[in-house]
């Protein structure tokens, strides 16, 4: 029962041109925790969140979801439990309705019309878009787009939620209102991030990659108090 919902033990990815974007990391998250995942641009950190759901796999090392591998085996049971919002929300509406985007999950894994247009109903209520439906996703506002994608991952009722840079380009009323939905959420969270406000506000535990590798994991505030590790981690400048 303690067992936890994501580990990483050993995980190795090169890209095709030789270069190391994840070395060695081991990381295990128990269920029901916030975890940020923050570094300079090129850390690791959305190369990692891809491996939760099986969308890259690793040249060597394990991930493990709810005590299944992700391997190519598993991946239907694993991309139900793990749902993956990407940073720009146009990566993952490509309906012409807002009904399609977000039924577009629960339609694949096979359910019934009737539990199809429930799961939609409550997603985008759950997201604070009930009624929405019939819009269309493109004429949307981008914190509006980000919160149907948001919905989109939900309706399919995920144990994990890993959302890459989820506050990027939003303004500060949106971000905050996307801060708040996500804290309401009793799901398993991991956010890859650099927004350092985010990050105080949603997630307790920092983990801290530099090339490809993991410098610091611990509780946010004692992470954020060491200038040094945030100057290291690319998140700060030594003034």
């Amino acid at each position: 029962m303690n067992d936890p919902i994501i580990r990483l033990d050993n995980l190795n990815y090169a890209y095709p041109d030789g270069r190391k974007a994840l070395d060695g990391v081991n990381l295990s998250i128990k269920r029901g925790e916030s975890v940020a995942v923050a570094g300079a641009n090129g850390a690791g950190k959305s190369t990692l969140l891809l491996h939760l759901n099986g969308i890259i796999h690793g040249q060597n090392g394990a991930v493990k979801v709810c005590g299944l591998p992700v391997t190519a085996a598993n991946l239907k049971t694993i991309r139900a439990k793990v749902g993956v919002v990407f940073q720009n929300p146009d990566d993952q509406l490509f309906c012409p309705e807002v009904f399609d985007d977000v039924a577009f999950g629960p339609i694949n894994m096979s359910l019934a019309e009737v539990e199809v247009r429930s799961r939609v109903a409550d997603s985008l209520a759950a997201v604070g878009l009930p009624g929405y439906e019939r819009r269309s996703s493109h004429h949307l506002s981008l914190g509006e787009k980000k919160r149907i994608a948001l919905a989109s991952v939900l309706a399919m009722r995920p144990e994990v939620l890993a959302l890459d840079e989820p506050s990027s380009n939003l303004d500060p009323a949106a971000k905050w209102g996307l801060i708040q939905l996500l804290k309401s959420l009793d799901v398993t969270k991991v956010v890859v991030s650099h927004d350092l406000e985010l990050i105080e506000a949603l997630c307790p535990r920092l983990v801290i990659m530099k090339q490809g590798k993991i410098m610091a994991d611990g509780p946010t505030p004692e992470i954020m108090s060491r200038v040094e590790l945030l100057v290291a981690g690319g998140l700060a400048h030594r003034r």
